[in-house]
């Protein structure tokens, strides 16, 4: 049985190693240790790549909880616009002055930094323009963003 040609389960560990070894698994013989050590990152045994995508993860979640609101309150801004510069044709609404005054009043409903000024209302024969520029303040925990707002908005008057 000494003689591997005959042993099938010797030949079969020996394969088997042999395998191992040039697959480059960790604690085969022979391997040198910085090898070890690499392929054991590699495989994600490491924990500092996860504490990496662990902070990673945080700071997204915290910055979305900080900006998601204030794109929400902007859009539904827009949507109340649309809204109004579509029913710019009927009765209560023919006074530009009106469309601006519930434009601002939803704005400080929904606590944007916005003024009269900030609306432009014009109409010509057969369409009606809204036009709200403004700058929302973002913060982000250790700078604030200056986010431009702009919404531009015609519709047909029936």
């Amino acid at each position: 049985p000494t003689d591997l040609r005959y042993n099938p389960r010797q030949r079969y560990r020996i394969r088997r190693a042999r395998r191992r070894f040039l697959a480059g698994v960790p604690g085969s013989a022979g391997q040198a240790p910085e090898a070890t050590m690499t392929r054991r990152s590699e495989l994600g045994k490491g924990n500092m790549g996860c504490l990496v995508g662990l902070v990673v993860l945080a700071i997204a979640v915290v910055l979305a909880m900080k900006v998601m609101p204030t794109r929400i309150a902007v859009a539904e801004l827009e949507d109340f616009a649309k809204g109004l510069a579509e029913r710019a044709s009927l009765r209560p609404y023919t006074d530009d002055q009106r469309i601006v005054d519930e434009i601002v009043i939803k704005a400080q409903k929904e606590h944007l930094p916005f003024t009269k000024d900030n609306v432009k209302v014009w109409r010509n024969q057969a369409e009606v323009f809204v036009e709200i520029k403004y700058t929302v303040p973002l913060d982000l925990l250790v700078t604030e963003y200056k986010w431009n707002v702009e919404h531009k908005i015609n519709r047909v008057l029936f």
